[in-house]
């Protein structure tokens, strides 16, 4: 065959046709799959472009970003982005077509248009917000009660950052000398492997959550860059539904992340995290300090209350008490009196019974010797008028009288006199009886006198109030007086501040 070309002169043909009508640079929205970044400062990116309903790669190129462009990419992606071109991104570039006989065709990235990967971005993280909207979970952390005295902290960072530093050195520094026990479980704060080894730490954290009270992510020294990953939706989900409270201090001053948002608080900095931290546990404090000053004041008040009642109860009994003693002396005289009046009308009664009874035996002797007398006048004119037989009779009869009166008369003397010894021998007994009986009722009131004496109720701990040596009453004191509180075995002084009407 004599019509045939070597593999260099065709690749020279294309490159010639490529170079002719491919002399413009395009804006072409493409995907970075991988950036490949060699040691030299180049990249040689494999750029994708895939179906979106897919995810099937619909066309395929070999990038080229030396080393000066790159540089220069990477400072703007920072700058405008806050974080570094990775692999996976979506971007709109400004390149030149290549075609070279040996490495093939080829786009050379030179610009990239960051205003349009921003936009992606915070299309993703308006996403990321809207899908936690739809789940309830944008709030779902910060519903969870956070602990009186944050104390045992788990803390996401790593020992070398400058955040991780700061946040430490303000709990451990403290003005109030508050102690902490925290944990670090070191992760990588920004770049592609943030959302995975954060992620991976808060699974850890949560086998272990009953020996923590809060979580901390803390970062610096980065400024904005690498906040992307914090947008990410597993990380800010991961955030969202841990069990424990988790707060940020991811460093930066711009928009919040959607970390800090499903955060249970979020602070600028480390160290304002750490001062929002030692502040909780001075409200914790200041709280019981103010429930300590309620409780004192609470006692303060009950004590004067009860001090008030018990110096009303004393002041009740010492007049119950005095009343009583005057009660007692008074019922004790009236007992004596009638104890006497009883004894004097006995004996009264005893005399004038006995008088009685020598009166009735006079007067019984009396009548006896009236009629006698009267009889014998009677026989003295019948011995006059009658018969000498008569008179006989008569004087039979008279010799009799005598003896027979003789004998009524002294039986009937004897009787009385025997009834009067009877009578003198009661009258001791019942003298005898009644005066133990009123011993006994003396005895009684006695022991009831000494049980309400003022040495007795002072024997029980209380004291007499006195002025001047005269006991104190509601009509003798006055404010500033100086009384004397005079106790069993004690005497003391104090003043009257103020006193009060009921």
């Amino acid at each position: 065959m004599e019509n045939f070309i070597t593999l260099k002169e065709l690749a020279k043909q294309i490159e010639s046709i490529i170079n002719l009508n491919f002399n413009n640079t395009y804006w072409v929205l493409l995907e970075i799959q991988k950036l490949n970044l060699y040691r030299t400062g180049h990249a040689y990116p494999e750029l994708v472009e895939k179906d979106e309903k897919t995810n099937k790669i619909v066309a395929q190129m070999r990038g080229i970003i030396w080393a000066n462009d790159y540089l220069y990419i990477q400072r703007k992606f920072i700058q405008v982005l806050g974080s570094e071109m990775k692999d996976g991104i979506r971007v709109l570039a400004k390149c030149i077509v290549n075609f070279h006989p040996v490495y093939g065709l080829s786009l050379r990235i030179m610009d990239i248009d960051t205003t349009y990967s921003q936009g992606l971005l915070e299309q993703e993280r308006l996403l990321t917000i809207k899908k936690l909207q739809q789940q309830g979970l944008l709030d779902a952390n910060k519903q969870i009660p956070f602990p009186l005295v944050p104390q045992r902290i788990a803390i996401i960072s790593i020992e070398t950052s400058k955040g991780f530093s700061d946040f430490v050195g303000v709990l451990a520094n403290n003005e109030h000398c508050y102690s902490y026990k925290y944990t670090l479980f070191p992760a990588v704060l920004q770049g592609e492997k943030a959302v995975e080894t954060i992620t991976e730490q808060l699974k850890i954290i949560n086998l272990k959550k009953d020996f923590y009270d809060i979580v901390v992510i803390v970062r610096g020294g980065g400024g904005e860059i690498g906040l992307s990953a914090y947008n990410d939706y597993s990380l800010a989900k991961a955030i969202a539904t841990f069990p424990l409270p988790v707060l940020t201090g991811i460093g930066h001053s711009t928009n919040l992340t959607v970390c800090d948002m499903v955060a249970h608080y979020s602070a600028i900095t480390p160290t304002d995290l750490g001062y929002y931290i030692i502040d909780k546990t001075l409200e914790f404090e200041n709280m019981l300090l103010n429930i300590g000053d309620k409780l004192i004041n609470t006692i303060k008040q009950k004590q004067n209350n009860y001090k008030e009642k018990i110096n009303n109860t004393r002041f009740l009994l010492l007049r119950n008490i005095t009343s009583q003693l005057y009660a007692y002396q008074s019922n004790l005289d009236k007992t004596i009196n009638t104890f006497t009046q009883l004894t004097n009308a006995k004996i009264n009664k005893s005399s004038i019974t006995l008088i009685q009874i020598i009166n009735t035996i006079k007067y019984q002797f009396i009548s006896a010797l009236e009629k006698t007398n009267n009889l014998l006048k009677n026989y003295n004119f019948s011995l006059k008028t009658n018969s000498k037989n008569i008179i006989n009779i008569e004087n039979c009869k008279l010799d009799n009288i005598p003896l027979i009166l003789r004998h009524k008369s002294k039986s009937h003397l004897n009787y009385n006199l025997l009834r009067l010894k009877q009578i003198n021998k009661l009258i001791p007994i019942n003298l005898k009886q009644n005066l133990s009986d009123i011993k006994i009722s003396l005895n009684k009131a006695q022991q009831i006198i000494d049980l309400s004496s003022p040495n007795h109720i002072l024997k029980m701990g209380y004291v007499m109030l006195k002025k001047d040596n005269i006991i104190v009453t509601e009509n003798n004191i006055n404010k500033n007086d100086t009384i004397v509180l005079e106790g069993y075995k004690n005497q003391m002084e104090a003043e009257i501040i103020n006193i009060e009407k009921k």
